[in-house]
């Protein structure tokens, strides 16, 4: 009410303490009475709605959270002629319209204010009279979509990124990371013949005199072993003919 109220001052305060937990003055106006109750957070991403209708009588005043707003739960004031009601049919197709432009999960904050005739709203619907109904609801919803979806792709925002600033020197080092990446050799392009051997001691044994000395004798092996096969396969092709 002293959102919808933003003329009259409201001070609420718990019993025992000196601080107000809510207060508002007639001197503010609803954008920034919105902002004393809800925080700048959402006072800074407001568009204000406004439409009527001549066929339905209807004329909507409110507030409403733009495409870079966006929290996990709806927050949905409805006020008809003054009274603080609900309406299940009237959320959802904010809900819906909302769906386009917010990430997924994301709920906006809508406040709205209609006022319509009233032989046109049944108040008898709920004990408390929370909830109400109305003739020509759904041409009436209908309306208030069209309404909200004209008002948020007239708003004109972008939405915004925070971004954090490099201190000194940062990248200069992401530079020399870089570089030391893409000259460093893979892991998958070496071969050693032993896990326990570190990198690089096989060549160094191949350059010494044992390594030489073994490689020559592993060569020899090899060729006295092709010789052996050559003439084992000669004295097959004799034994043929």
């Amino acid at each position: 009410y002293a959102l919808h109220n933003y003329t009259v001052g409201f001070s609420c305060k718990r019993h025992g303490q000196v601080s107000s937990d809510v207060l508002t003055t007639p001197q503010d106006d609803q954008q920034q009475t919105i902002r004393c109750l809800f925080g700048n957070t959402i006072a800074r991403e407001l568009v204000k709605l406004e439409c009527t209708s001549q066929s339905l009588n209807l004329q909507v005043k409110g507030w409403v959270t733009n495409g870079n707003f966006s929290q996990k739960k709806t927050t949905f004031i409805l006020f008809i002629n003054g009274r603080l009601v609900d309406n299940s049919q009237i959320k959802r197709s904010v809900e819906a319209v909302y769906s386009v432009c917010l990430p997924r999960g994301g709920r906006p904050w809508v406040y709205m204010s209609l006022t319509l005739p009233a032989e046109t709203i049944d108040v008898n619907v709920h004990p408390t009279k929370k909830e109400i109904r109305m003739i020509n609801e759904a041409e009436i919803v209908q309306e208030l979509r069209d309404g909200l979806q004209n008002c948020l792709e007239n708003a004109n925002v972008s939405r915004t990124y925070e971004v954090q600033t490099l201190l000194p020197g940062a990248e200069k080092l992401a530079n020399q990371t870089e570089n030391e990446s893409s000259t460093a050799q893979l892991p998958q392009h070496m071969v050693r013949a032993d896990h326990t051997l570190q990198q690089g001691a096989m060549t160094a044994y191949l350059s010494s005199s044992a390594g030489i000395g073994n490689k020559r004798r592993f060569d020899d092996g090899q060729l006295q072993e092709s010789s052996g096969m050559t003439r084992y396969a000669e004295k097959c092709r004799n034994t043929l003919v």
